[in-house]
C-alpha cells in the first residue's frame, strides 16, 4: 500500500502490529478488509423500539421523575439549534441552511426554545439542582445571532442554578466568529467552543466548501485562546483528497497553537451526505487506507501528550469535555428543542423534528415526540456503554453487571486483539486505537453477554 510509505517511520511498526492482531482474531474468517470494515454504531434506544408514551404523557412522566430523581446530583443541558448559514455536503447533522424568512425562522424558533426553558424551570427541585454543563450545538448556534442567544442564556440563568463553575460551551464555525461575536460570548460567559476547522489544506477546504484561510481560521483560535477559553476541533478520516501527510500537519499546528481536544472519526455515509459521496465517490476509498490514517492520527496524539477522555476525543488536562463525558459522572440529561434527547434516570425522552417541535411547545408541554424507560436489561447494556464510550472501561464493573467470568472471558478477547490496553500500573484500562475504531464491535459483544 503506498500509504505505508507516507507514513513517519515512528508509526509504521505499531500500526501493523494493531493490523496483525486483528488476523489473528479466531472468531473472523474474513479477510482483513472485511475485518476493519465490521463497524458500526449501535442506534439509540428510540430507533430500535417505539416508544413507551407519546409526547404528553412523557411529560407528566418527567415532571413526577425530574422532580425527585437524585435531587442533590448536577445535571448536563444541551440546546439543539437546527440552522445553517449553509449545508455541508459531508454533514450528516439534523441541521438546514436558512434561506427564505430567515429571521421569522430565528425569532420563532428562539421564542419557542425559551418557552420550553420556562416550561423545565417552573419544576422547582429540577431548578435548585446544579448545572455541570450548558452545550450549544446543531447546527451552528451563532447563527441565531448574539442577541437571541443571549436572551436564552438569561432565561436559562434564570430559570435554573447556573453557577461560576458551570461550563457553557458552544459549537461553530471559523467563518462565523468575529471579534464582535467573540466579545458578546465572553460576556455571557462561554468558555468552551468547538470549531468544525475540518482541513488547514487550501485544497481540500475548497473541495468541502469552506472560505476563510487557513491563517485566518488559526488566528480566530489564537484569539480564542487568550480569552482564555478551551478550544477544541475534529479530525474527519476520509475527506476528499486529505491524505495522512495533511492530516498530521494540520494537527501540529492545531497542537502548536494550543487546541486542547481533537475527537477523531470517519465520515460515514447517510441519506444526508450520499450526494457528497457520490460527487467525490468517496465510498471507493479503501477501507484499509481510512483505518490506518485513524491509527496515526490517534496514536500521533497520545504521542503529544494527549489522553483519552473519551473513545474517539483525546484531550490534555485543560479539555475536560463536560457535555459528551456527564454519562460517566452519572449525571441526568435536560436536553432541549428540536430532535433533542434527553433522560432521567432510565427514562429517556426525545422531541420532534422541526415543525412538530414548534408547533408541540405549549404552556404545559415542552415538545416532546415520546418517551421510554429502560428495561432491566437495558440498563445493564447502558452501564456497559458509559464504560466503554468512555475511553477507559473498568472491568470490575463488567464483572458487577455481567459475572467475572464473563468479564474477564470480553477483556481477555479485547486485550489479545490489542483493542484495550492495560496501564503499566495494573490499575486502569484504556482503549487503544483498534479499540476506538471498533467500539461498535466492543458495545455488540458486550450486549451478547447480558440476560
Amino acid at each position: 500500500m503506498d500509504l505505508w510509505n507516507q507514513l513517519p517511520q515512528e508509526y509504521v511498526g505499531s500500526i501493523k502490529d494493531q493490523i496483525d492482531s486483528l488476523r489473528n482474531d479466531e472468531k473472523q474468517q474474513n479477510n482483513l478488509e472485511q475485518i476493519i470494515e465490521r463497524r458500526w454504531m449501535p442506534k439509540p434506544l428510540w430507533a430500535v423500539r417505539s416508544y413507551d408514551l407519546d409526547g404528553i404523557k412523557a411529560w407528566k412522566t418527567l415532571s413526577e421523575i425530574s422532580v425527585t430523581h437524585r435531587s442533590n446530583n448536577p445535571y448536563c443541558i444541551y440546546i439543539h439549534v437546527p440552522f445553517c448559514r449553509s449545508r455541508c455536503g459531508y454533514c450528516d447533522c439534523y441541521a438546514f441552511p436558512l434561506t427564505k424568512n430567515e429571521q421569522r425562522h430565528i425569532q420563532q424558533y428562539t421564542e419557542t426554545l425559551v418557552q420550553e426553558i420556562e416550561i423545565w424551570g417552573a419544576l422547582h427541585l429540577l431548578k435548585k439542582r446544579e448545572i455541570s454543563t450548558i452545550h450549544f450545538g446543531g447546527g451552528t448556534p451563532l447563527t441565531l445571532g448574539c442577541q437571541n442567544l443571549n436572551r436564552i442564556v438569561k432565561a436559562l440563568r434564570e430559570n435554573f442554578n447556573v453557577s461560576k463553575e458551570t461550563e457553557l460551551a458552544f459549537e461553530t464555525t471559523s467563518s462565523m466568529l468575529t471579534e464582535e461575536i467573540f466579545s458578546s460570548l465572553d460576556q455571557m460567559r462561554f468558555t468552551r467552543i468547538h470549531i468544525g476547522v475540518q482541513s488547514l489544506q487550501d485544497k481540500v477546504r475548497k473541495l468541502i466548501g469552506r472560505q476563510e484561510s487557513p491563517e485566518i481560521v488559526l488566528e480566530k483560535i489564537r484569539f480564542a485562546n487568550q480569552l482564555g477559553w478551551t478550544v477544541s476541533t475534529d479530525v474527519i478520516i476520509g475527506l476528499p483528497e486529505y491524505g495522512i501527510s495533511g492530516i498530521l500537519s494540520d494537527m501540529d499546528s492545531l497542537i502548536e497553537i494550543g487546541v486542547e481536544g481533537f475527537s477523531i472519526y470517519e465520515l460515514v455515509q447517510s441519506s444526508r451526505n450520499r450526494l457528497f459521496f457520490n460527487k467525490f465517490h468517496l465510498a471507493d476509498q479503501p477501507i484499509l487506507e481510512k483505518f490506518v490514517m485513524f491509527q496515526t492520527a490517534f496514536q500521533h496524539l497520545l504521542r503529544r501528550g494527549y489522553q483519552n477522555n473519551l473513545y474517539n476525543h483525546l484531550s490534555k488536562k485543560v479539555d475536560k469535555n463536560i457535555y459528551f463525558t456527564s454519562p460517566s459522572r452519572h449525571e441526568d440529561l435536560l436536553g432541549m428543542g428540536t430532535i433533542a434527547d434527553g433522560y432521567f434516570g432510565n427514562f429517556l425522552y426525545r422531541h420532534g423534528s422541526y415543525l412538530h417541535y414548534l408547533k408541540a411547545v405549549t404552556e404545559m408541554n415542552p415538545g416532546l415526540e415520546g418517551g421510554l424507560f429502560r428495561s432491566a436489561a437495558e440498563t445493564k447494556y447502558r452501564q456497559l456503554e458509559i464504560e466503554l464510550r468512555s475511553g477507559k472501561p473498568d472491568p470490575m464493573v463488567f464483572a458487577s453487571i455481567l459475572s467475572e467470568e464473563k468479564a474477564m472471558k470480553l477483556f481477555a478477547g479485547w486485550i489479545r486483539l490489542k483493542m484495550i490496553n492495560i496501564d503499566p500500573s495494573g490499575e486502569s484500562c484504556s482503549l487503544t486505537p483498534n479499540g476506538a475504531w471498533f467500539i461498535g464491535r466492543l458495545l455488540s459483544e458486550a450486549s451478547d453477554e447480558i440476560q
